[in-house]
């Protein structure tokens, strides 16, 4: 066992499974049996199944963009650098780093290609590899073949045959995969020399972990409770898409893994900490709108911490405006960990 956690310890998943195994514990059944359709119908074809997922996951975007209100067109503001990037070849050392990082044994995309193949064939197709890349870099295009991917739909919670608890993975080439992952790491680079992303975004950055910001979110907790006063590229171009929500004036300071945002408080009264947090909220609304994104209000509570149990506070809800409200919870799961004040 020794030998097994230190051989994975940078690796989370592979240490929980391992975990899981230990204390008994079966992996959830992946197979669906049937999913009710936008018609009330219970379907149980599997082709069926796949149209009516397609068709939902399809209108995502577009049910989500009705439901955010119309914002007045925003003046461009500052720039956060003036710097600009050049997208430098790519090396047959680089390549062969990229594949290495690609992980064996997992589900391959629309190709039907699997890493293992694309490890053992890598000299033979290097310079094809070294090639695509290049012209991508070019060109600035993209191959439309690397745009197709398979999508699975992955169960959140709650009733299985309800569409809106899966979510879509998408698996993409993994040779799209080494292009991406090339071109990430120099978007990446051009980042962090330039400053550009906020100290407090947490997710798919170098020497950054889920582990960094629950522990931050713990530690502001435990600080402000003892003065006793009273959160491939798709990733990283969807943080830089969220950049500017961190570098924003607000009451609060925010933490942030990707989508999963925590903003705290702390003030002398909770009168004056309510009005902060729905003050900073009505702003951060308006941002969302602004940026054509939507708050899932079903997931976003609230959460007050106290020294001591009898100090603690019933606020109600958190009015953002009129139509948003946020309650109260009695814990708050972050990056899947649990956090309530115990006393």
């Amino acid at each position: 066992m020794n030998s097994f956690v230190t051989e994975n310890t940078s690796k989370a998943r592979s240490l929980w499974l391992y975990v899981d195994d230990l204390c008994g514990k079966t992996r959830p059944k992946t197979e669906i049996d049937s999913v009710e359709s936008s018609n009330g119908q219970l379907l149980t074809s599997k082709k069926e199944m796949v149209k009516e997922f397609g068709i939902f996951f399809s209108e995502i975007g577009k049910r989500l963009a009705e439901n955010i209100d119309e914002v007045p067109e925003k003046e461009e503001g500052e720039r956060y650098c003036d710097n600009t990037t050049f997208l430098f070849p790519t090396s047959e050392d680089e390549v062969r780093g990229m594949i290495r990082e690609l992980k064996n044994g997992g589900a391959p995309g629309n190709d039907g290609i699997r890493t293992e193949l694309i490890k053992n064939i890598q000299d033979e197709i290097m310079e094809h590899i070294m090639l695509l890349a290049n012209l991508c870099f070019e060109t600035a295009e993209f191959p439309n073949i690397f745009k197709v991917g398979v999508i699975k739909p992955l169960f959140k919670s709650g009733d299985k045959t309800i569409l809106s608890h899966y979510r879509p993975i998408g698996l993409t080439s993994n040779l799209s995969k080494i292009v991406e992952k090339l071109l990430k790491m120099r978007i990446v680079n051009f980042l962090e020399k330039n400053k550009i992303l906020s100290d407090n975004q947490y997710g798919f950055r170098k020497g950054k972990s889920t582990q960094d910001a629950i522990k931050n979110v713990v530690e502001k907790i435990y600080q402000w409770l003892d003065g006793n006063k009273g959160t491939v590229l798709g990733p990283i171009l969807f943080i830089i898409y969220m950049n500017s929500l961190l570098l924003m004036k607000r009451k609060g300071e925010i933490i942030s893994f990707a989508d999963d945002t925590v903003i705290m408080y702390e003030d002398s009264t909770w009168k004056k900490l309510k009005q902060e947090a729905e003050g900073d909220l009505s702003i951060i609304k308006q941002w969302f709108g602004e940026n054509r994104l939507t708050i899932n209000l079903q997931k976003t509570k609230y959460l007050p911490f106290v020294a001591y149990q009898s100090g603690l506070p019933h606020m109600g809800n958190l009015e953002v405006d009129n139509e948003t409200s946020i309650p109260e919870a009695e814990y708050i799961k972050y990056l899947g960990v649990t956090i309530l004040i115990d006393n």
